[in-house]
Parts: C-alpha cells; structure tokens; sequence
C-alpha cells in the first residue's frame, strides 16, 4: 500500500465466516467459535439447561421445535426453583411458628394472628438484610424464633406478673441491634411506647424503615449511644440485651430509669463471679435495688438453654454516685513518613 501505509496481506484481506466442521449446520454456536451460546456455555460448565415454565406443566428445550412432537412434557427430576420463594418461606414460616408458640404458650404469652404475622415479617427483614450488612448470625428459622423472639419477649411474661409496671409502660431499649428487643415487645404490648436507641447508624435506620413497613406507631428509633446521649430519666422499663457486662451498664441505663423504674438486663442463668460481684457494688453505689429476677428456659437442640432477666430499681438517689462516662478520644493518625523524618532529624543534630 502506497502513501507509507501498512499492507494487508491477500489472504487475511478477507476472512471467511469460521465454521466449525464437527456441527456444520450451527455455526458459531460450538465451543470452537468465539460467542458461544447458551446451551453451550452450559454444557461446558457440566450443567443440563432446562427451561421451567409456570403453571402445572413444564417443557424441556427442544419440545415444539421442528421436528420435535410439540406437546408440553413436564419435568420430574428438575431441581427446585431458586428463585422463587413461596415454598421455602411457606416451610420457615412453619418452622418459626412451631418454635416461637409452644415457648410463648408456656409463658402466658398470648399473641393473635396478626402480631405473630408481623413477627414474621420481621424474621425475613432480618434475613434478608443480614446478606448485605451483620445483623445477626442466628438466622435459621426455629433458631432465630426462640433465641431472638422468644428471648426478646421474655419482658413481656415478667411484666405480666409484676403489678408496678404500668399499662402504658414507657419503655427504652439500648443497644438494639436488628430490633431485639425493641421490635417484639412493640408488636406484642401496643399500648406501650417504645423508644429504640443504638450507636450504629446503618441498624437505627433499618430498624427504623423495618417500623415502618410494620405499621408499628408506638415506635420510634433514635441514633445516640446511652453513655453519651442526654438522659432524660422519665422510662418505667429500660432494657438491655447483649450490650455489655452489668459493670458498665448499669452506669448507662441508670440516667434513663424514673425513680421506681425498673432496669431489665438480658443475662445467662449463671454469671462469673467477677461480673457479679462488680454489678452489686455498682448497684449499691447507685442507689439501684436488686429485686428478684426472672429465670427462664429456651429449648435448644444440645438443651434447655438458661437465661434470666437481672432487674432493679432506681431509687431516687440514683445516680448521684455514679462514675462519669470517660469520653472518647479521636484517634490520632500518625504519619509514619513524617515521624522518621524527624528521627533523622534529631539524629543529624
């Protein structure tokens, strides 16, 4: 080619279109062309392609092509459809109700169909943005029904035995998590106003969006941490679940309890003696009085798993000798250049 251009060689100036000589009749679609094709790529990963229609039949590739029958044959051995969920919801849904009554039943609890509907949706929120962001790792359905639902409730059957507790009950979770306890206690007593608090933004908004979509009005979600944020003192229950040990805690939830409140803690039947220990000399200097507990049972799989609800009272000195909160401190980031420019520095002097 003139003009300093490149030359193309007579044989590459024109391709023919590449057949393969093992399918004659498909070309472009064997595992020897360039775009390979459905069929094909699945094929090569080993796995039998079937297309699955709704409704009560089902036809396999190929049925009503030329030279095929044309009638719908149905699939027997196909394997199950994953993305369709109305059969594995319908099982967990099963799963979860046949765990959670028989613990509520037994406690006195009585939930309509409503509230256990709506303790439902609650699960699958939590299922599902569990895949996007750590809520929980309990997310079977029989696990998460007693060990999150029925654990969260277990205020409820105490509540019901404890006359001070009032009707309309003011109640604060701390730490709530994905909900727990906050969510249930919501759904079970709806006379009571419940006020949810945690410290990380990501679960206070899906707790918050969760409410919503539930239609829970006596509800709300708050982003502050109980150490930091301005106590009011006006709650008649304020609870705690898997927050921290009772040293602590009890320093945080005392500012929110009313004077007669009571602080629930969410605890093991069998505490060390080092937690124990420093939980009652905590109380003690708080003016916090320890009232009989509420001990209770969660059938698990390896046994009967203890748990009891640690609870006092605020008196009404109450916090006047109490510890202050150490803040937090910023990190500082240190430049790691920097500093051994300086080291050199001084080396040089």
């Amino acid at each position: 080619m003139r003009g300093g251009g490149f030359r193309v060689r007579p044989d590459r100036a024109r391709r023919r279109p590449f057949r393969c000589r093992s399918r004659p009749d498909s070309p472009g679609q064997c595992k020897h062309s360039r775009r390979l094709s459905a069929a094909d790529r699945a094929c090569r990963r080993g796995v039998a392609e079937r297309r699955v229609i709704s409704g009560p039949a089902a036809r396999i590739d190929g049925a009503g092509d030329p030279g095929s029958s044309g009638e719908a044959a149905p699939v027997r051995d196909a394997p199950p459809d994953l993305t369709s969920t109305a059969a594995p919801v319908a099982e967990d849904d099963r799963a979860f109700l046949e765990a959670l009554s028989p613990v509520l039943s037994g406690w006195g609890v009585a939930l309509d169909s409503r509230q256990l509907s709506l303790l439902l949706s609650h699960y699958h929120a939590v299922v599902e943005t569990n895949r996007v962001m750590n809520l929980t790792r309990i997310v079977s359905p029989a696990d998460a029904a007693v060990m999150h639902v029925a654990d969260a409730l277990s205020v409820v059957a105490w509540a019901a035995t404890e006359p001070c507790v009032p009707a309309a009950a003011n109640v604060l979770d701390v730490g709530t998590g994905a909900g727990f306890p906050a969510i249930p206690v919501a759904i079970a007593r709806p006379a009571w106003r419940v006020t949810a608090i945690d410290g990380t933004g990501k679960k206070v908004a899906f707790v918050g969006r969760t409410a919503a979509s539930l239609g829970l009005p006596n509800l709300r979600v708050l982003h502050a941490r109980a150490e930091h944020a301005a106590s009011t003192g006006e709650y008649d229950l304020v609870l705690a679940r898997a927050v921290a040990k009772l040293d602590p805690l009890l320093t945080w939830l005392a500012p929110w309890a009313r004077v007669g409140g009571f602080i629930v803690a969410y605890k093991n039947a069998e505490l060390t003696p080092d937690e124990a220990d420093a939980g009652a000399a905590l109380a003690s200097r708080l003016a916090l009085a320890e009232t009989e507990g509420y001990s209770y049972n969660l059938p698990d799989e390896s046994g009967p798993a203890m748990r009891q609800l640690r609870i006092y009272v605020r008196g009404s000195g109450a916090g006047q000798g109490a510890p202050d909160a150490p803040p937090r401190q910023p990190r500082r980031r240190t430049n790691t250049r920097t500093q051994k420019h300086k080291e050199r520095k001084r080396g040089r002097r």
